[in-house]
């Protein structure tokens, strides 16, 4: 999983077990290695924690020529937020 898309650059967050001390994941008995992902990672409450750690909004005054605040403008900064509030709605549905 990442926040970021950045080619050779991008920076995947450590959602792997380890497996007997090494990389990667355990193997489960009639599953795959990582269904741990969404029996315990990608439940609704544990997702919705991990959108509000990586989403934010980012508020911008809109000033006027003489430079007083006339407006405001936010902006959803996560490189992916549509895709996973699609994703989201699909499964919550």
């Amino acid at each position: 999983m990442t926040t970021h898309l950045e080619k050779e650059k991008t920076f995947f967050l450590p959602f792997n077990k380890g497996n007997n001390g090494g990389k990667g994941n355990p193997v489960v008995a009639s599953d795959y290695r990582t269904s741990y992902l969404w029996r315990e990672i990608w439940l609704k409450d544990s997702l919705v924690e991990i959108l509000f750690r990586f989403v934010f909004f980012k508020q911008d005054d809109i000033r006027d020529s003489t430079g007083e605040i006339i407006d405001k403008k936010e902006t959803v900064m996560d490189f992916m937020f549509e895709e996973i509030y699609n994703g989201l709605q699909n499964w919550v549905s």
